[in-house]
């Protein structure tokens, strides 16, 4: 798969101007990863996603390349960036779970039902449920006025059943719009001593361990307030230790 993500990333980036540059600069990459020399593949794949190309397929040769440096903090960060992307890559979903095993953090076991659910509300990217949303309300405008003038069994019933569709398409949007445009989810990059104020002079609250998924409350001159909301936890740590989703 990760071959096939790469290629799907190569035509993608053939649309652009700039392919030529960038096309080689990926082969030079992956060569480079591929003789174990992960930190200039790192160099490579951070410029070409410092030009303007996110993609799925270069989060995850960068997050793979960190992992081979031990920089849990950073890989799980853009598996995290790839997954968003592309939900559905089971490599992407698989090295996600194996990454997260080295956060050091107590891991809860979730019932049958509960991954289910997961793995239904991030089967759909936010692009594709927005455009699913938009779709289901034009055919409902459309359903509601051959309504108007057609007053059909088929068609009030195909009416309830858009109609339905439409709220939980909604709903389903607005979570994800809350959870990846509003809520500010960040990975924390090193493990850090969050402090009960935006100094090194306020008390210690507690230790934030590296990799860790958080929340950013609030950010004060060089500091995050950070949430985490299973612990019913937060704190403030410096600004260079975190990194936004």
């Amino acid at each position: 798969m990760k071959r096939t993500l790469l290629c799907i990333a190569i035509l993608f980036l053939g649309f652009n101007k700039a392919f030529p540059g960038v096309y080689q600069n990926l082969l030079e990459a992956n060569k480079l990863y591929e003789n174990g020399r992960f930190n200039q593949a790192i160099t490579i794949y951070e410029d070409i996603l410092n030009k303007g190309y996110p993609n799925p397929a270069l989060y995850y040769n960068l997050a793979n390349a960190y992992f081979r440096t031990k920089q849990i903090g950073k890989a799980v960060l853009f598996y995290e960036r790839a997954f968003r992307l592309s939900p559905r890559d089971e490599d992407i979903r698989f090295n996600l779970k194996y990454v997260r095993a080295f956060v050091k953090e107590e891991q809860s076991e979730k019932g049958f039902l509960f991954q289910l659910l997961v793995k239904v509300y991030h089967f759909l990217t936010l692009n594709e449920l927005t455009l699913l949303t938009c779709f289901l309300y034009f055919s409902l405008s459309i359903v509601l006025t051959i309504r108007l003038f057609q007053k059909k069994t088929l068609v009030g019933g195909l009416s309830i059943f858009l109609a339905a569709t439409l709220l939980l398409s909604g709903f389903w949007l607005s979570l994800k719009i809350y959870q990846e445009q509003i809520k500010d989810e960040a990975i924390i990059l090193q493990e850090s001593t969050a402090f009960s104020g935006p100094g090194e002079d306020y008390l210690a609250n507690f230790s934030v361990p590296e990799g860790k998924k958080v929340i950013i409350l609030q950010k004060r001159e060089g500091w995050f307030e950070i949430g985490l909301l299973k612990e019913g936890l937060k704190g403030w740590i410096k600004k260079d230790m975190i990194e936004k989703i």
